[in-house]
């Protein structure tokens, strides 16, 4: 597992720190925590791997 940053700005600013297998898994665990309401735009998403 690697650890990865997922940041988004959008409507809502989201900001969360993960353990993944690669980026997209990244984001699916980021966004499995937030309910469904909230409208998520691909475009003004940052992923990065960060170190321990």
């Amino acid at each position: 597992m690697k650890k990865f940053l997922v940041e988004e700005s959008g409507y809502y600013k989201i900001r969360m720190k993960v353990e993944a297998l690669n980026a997209d898994d990244a984001v699916d665990r980021v966004y499995g925590y937030l309910p469904r309401f909230i409208d998520v735009e691909s475009d003004d998403r940052e992923i990065t791997e960060v170190e321990d």
